[in-house]
């Protein structure tokens, strides 16, 4: 089975948090934009992230990707392996703040709503989106939606297993070691 492979990068580039406009190609116009309601960190199942390690997604899925370097450095990425029309959107809060963060392709929509808390969203097909950040504080709370929805995978290594493992329920709670 094929799988699309994605590699944590320990540098982050700091970079100021911008709106970009994601225009889909031909066929309908998608509306995709971050989510305007708020979200509570209690709660939510903890997972953590092995840190350093890469995580895949299989071939013919869609879905979300978290990887981590085990000093506050966290990335989540998205895409749909079969390039449908999908729009990825979320909220991440921590309890500390959050710094360095960045795009992965620049056709995201950033948002930092605070100093604890990104919003994003895009519609990547079969490309790769997704955030760069730096948390100051463990754990990294994530609500990732796929069309409003949060039935969605969300693929990472996990640190008793080394494996890649999906996290137990949505929203999830993340730490890395």
């Amino acid at each position: 089975m094929q799988r699309l492979s994605f590699v944590f990068l320990a540098f982050f580039a700091a970079a100021a948090p911008g709106c970009i406009v994601v225009q889909p190609g031909p066929g309908p116009v998608v509306t995709c934009s971050p989510p305007t309601f708020g979200n509570s960190t209690a709660s939510y199942p903890q997972v953590n992230v092995y840190p350093g390690l890469s995580t895949s997604i299989p071939a013919g899925d869609i879905g979300y990707l978290v990887t981590a370097n085990g000093q506050g450095g966290y990335r989540l990425a998205w895409t749909d392996t079969l390039n449908s029309p999908a729009c990825f959107s979320g909220i991440i809060t921590v309890q500390g703040t959050v710094s360095q963060v960045s795009g992965l392709s620049g056709q995201e929509t950033l948002q930092q709503s605070g100093a604890n808390q990104l919003r994003f969203a895009s519609a990547p097909g079969a490309n790769v989106d997704g955030i760069d950040f730096v948390a100051s504080t463990d754990p990294a709370y994530f609500d990732l939606f796929l069309d409003g929805s949060l039935s969605v995978n969300i693929y990472y290594t996990d640190t008793a297993t080394q494996q890649v493992t999906t996290a137990p329920a949505n929203p999830v709670a993340f730490t890395s070691p």
